[in-house]
C-alpha cells in the first residue's frame, strides 16, 4: 500500500489563487455541509473586490491532487 505525501503551499499571488478554482469546486461539491458563501463562485470575486490588502492563503492537499 502507498502513502499519500500531504502538502502545503502558501499562496501570495492573485493568479495562483485563480488557479485553485477547480479544486476548490471539486472539494466544495464533496462536501454536504458546504454553503454558497465557501464556494469559490462567491469567495474569488468577493476576494477581487474587496482584499484589504495582501493575499495569504493556505492549500492543503495531496501529490496528485
Amino acid at each position: 500500500m502507498s502513502k499519500a505525501v500531504l502538502r502545503c503551499e502558501i499562496i501570495g499571488d492573485p493568479a495562483q489563487f485563480d488557479a485553485l478554482t477547480p479544486h476548490w469546486w471539486k472539494l466544495w461539491q464533496q462536501s454536504p455541509s458546504a454553503t454558497p458563501f465557501q464556494s469559490p463562485a462567491w469567495l474569488v470575486p468577493w476576494w477581487h473586490a474587496f482584499a484589504p490588502g495582501e493575499l495569504a492563503t493556505v492549500a492543503n492537499g495531496k501529490d496528485g491532487d
